[in-house]
């Protein structure tokens, strides 16, 4: 499946918060917004899966707290946005630029801080996008601090889970629940890609919603690309716009489709031509698939 997730080109958070409103109209969605959470500089959009983080008070102090916490940092995978909560004084800044650039040399799309940062001129320059609560230029006390994650916190009075997807720039940071219907981006009823897209989100229990329908291949990238949804797509169509979604995204594989060229037994010059024609046309497009 391909999404235009983590390229934002075009996208924002308003149009984000637009599509949710739209989506749930009895619904208030500010209370998804995280209003305490501000841009550090003036950083791009990023939406992108959650990846949470809560750092408390340890009742004693000790050097395991700032390996475990280091280590916390280190396991932060590519393609997901690091979400911090930091729980009362810990004596100053949970993150900087030396952090953040490691962060964003392990490909983490962005950090978002409930709590303070420092260096920030650093991490403007060196980091991912970053979003914090506060600033402070004294450090965090590792050593007398714990570290949990993938855990359930709450960002900006937002209750946030692993994997809920975030959209943030420099308006502001927004959360959105993991499980809500997938926006689906579809060829007509009937069509083979539609039909195995809705097979296999059924099959992994995720709910869905038809946002956008066309008959043109084109057209349904564009619409990928703008952000109206999700679609199951010829890899060859999706270019470098669109990023493929994956397992950690929340999105199960899905299985090869296979192709068949069928023709009648009896066929005059004119259609053994033809069908000799597409067999070779289909299968140099195949090649040049695979050699891709």
């Amino acid at each position: 499946m391909t999404n235009n997730l983590p390229d934002t080109t075009g996208l924002n958070a308003s149009l984000v918060y637009d599509a949710a409103e739209a989506m749930h109209p009895d619904e208030d969605i500010r209370n998804r917004i995280a209003g305490t959470i501000a841009p550090i500089g003036s950083p791009a959009p990023v939406i992108g899966p959650v990846w949470t983080m809560r750092l408390t008070r340890a009742p004693g102090t000790s050097a395991e707290n700032r390996l475990r916490i280091m280590q916390a940092y280190d396991g932060v995978p590519a393609g997901v946005v690091l979400v911090i909560q930091a729980v009362g004084d810990l004596g100053g800044a949970v993150i900087g630029d030396v952090l953040a650039h490691r962060l964003k040399m392990s490909g983490v799309l962005g950090i978002v801080v409930d709590g303070p940062v420092r260096d920030v001129d650093g991490m403007v320059k060196y980091g991912p996008g970053s979003w914090s609560s506060a600033v402070n230029m004294a450090g965090m006390k590792t050593v007398s601090t714990m570290v949990e994650t993938q855990v359930e916190i709450e960002i900006g009075g937002v209750r946030v889970s692993p994997g809920d997807i975030v959209a943030a720039d420099a308006d502001g940071v927004m959360f959105h629940p993991a499980g809500e219907a997938v926006p689906l981006v579809v060829f007509p009823a009937g069509a083979l890609y539609r039909q195995e897209m809705t097979r296999t989100l059924e099959a992994g229990g995720r709910p869905w919603h038809i946002r956008y329908a066309s008959t043109s291949l084109a057209g349904l990238v564009a619409a990928v690309g703008a952000g109206l949804g999700v679609s199951l797509l010829p890899a060859a169509s999706a270019g470098s716009q669109l990023r493929v979604l994956r397992k950690r995204d929340g999105f199960a594989p899905v299985d090869g489709l296979q192709l068949g060229l069928y023709a009648r037994a009896r066929l005059g010059a004119a259609g053994r031509d033809l069908r000799d024609a597409l067999a070779a046309h289909c299968g140099q497009r195949a090649t040049a698939m695979n050699q891709a």
